[in-house]
């Protein structure tokens, strides 16, 4: 909302720059006697008059132009919105203590191997009172890590923990979790449906994406998104996807 306050405003700002430019040329047109030596100053002003006009028209239209192609009202159908399956209360106590334990999850499951956000992980764990010996070894190990030992160490501290998440529980989180980062400024809405996208489990969000890029070409309308409510759209989409499930 902040950023189209801010363009109409500039657009307006450049409409009365133009206007006084204008006014600037009558002037110099008005004041420059019509004689053989003074005819290029004033053709060529005379020109530049016309290209003005124009211009400003232009630019006018293409501010009214906008207002009339946002809808006044946005609004996200239920059924868009993505339903999860349960929740794990267990895993959302302690996603509650250690936010990116979800994130760490996830990356788990999709493959990586060690990186800085398991050690930046393992160090927060241990400050907020999770310390096992291989969280301890984690914290110290080097990201060249083999990733054969990689997911020994993890396995290992996953069962110091007796953490037995499902892929479904992890995932479910961790659509929250993303949405949460984009609502809290910390992603933006593109990164925020991508990483969503990468979710095996839940090939929908790679269907809304797709419909949303058909919408913003103007190809395919949905929910009456375009260029210029597709972000304020998606933070409602964001907002949804929240209160609709986490509500145990």
């Amino acid at each position: 909302m902040i950023l189209k306050f801010i363009s109409k405003f500039w657009h307006l700002l450049f409409v009365l720059l133009e206007v006084l430019l204008l006014i600037l040329v009558m002037f110099w047109l008005m004041v420059t006697p019509m004689v053989a030596e003074n005819i290029v100053y004033v053709l060529l002003p005379l020109v530049f008059v016309v290209l003005l006009i124009i211009f400003i028209v232009k630019r006018i239209r293409n501010i009214f132009a906008k207002k009339s192609e946002v809808p006044s009202e946005i609004t996200v159908p239920d059924d868009c919105v993505v339903c999860l399956p349960e929740f794990n209360v267990k895993l959302d106590s302690i996603c509650n203590i250690v936010p990116d334990t979800i994130n760490i999850l996830f990356l788990l499951k999709s493959g990586q191997s060690m990186s800085k956000e398991f050690r930046y992980w393992a160090m927060d764990m241990m400050e907020n009172g999770f310390q096992t010996p291989g969280i301890t070894q984690l914290a110290g190990e080097e990201l060249n890590m083999n990733p054969f030992e990689f997911k020994a160490l993890f396995d290992k501290i996953l069962c110091e923990l007796n953490w037995n998440f499902t892929d479904e529980e992890i995932y479910s989180h961790y659509v929250l979790y993303i949405a949460q980062k984009v609502l809290d400024g910390e992603m933006s809405c593109d990164c925020g449906l991508d990483s969503l996208c990468n979710i095996c489990s839940h090939p929908e969000f790679n269907y809304l994406r797709e419909d949303i890029s058909l919408s913003i070409e103007g190809i395919c309308p949905f929910c009456g998104i375009n260029r210029d409510n597709y972000e304020e759209w998606m933070l409602l989409y964001f907002q949804k996807v929240i209160w609709y499930n986490k509500s145990f």
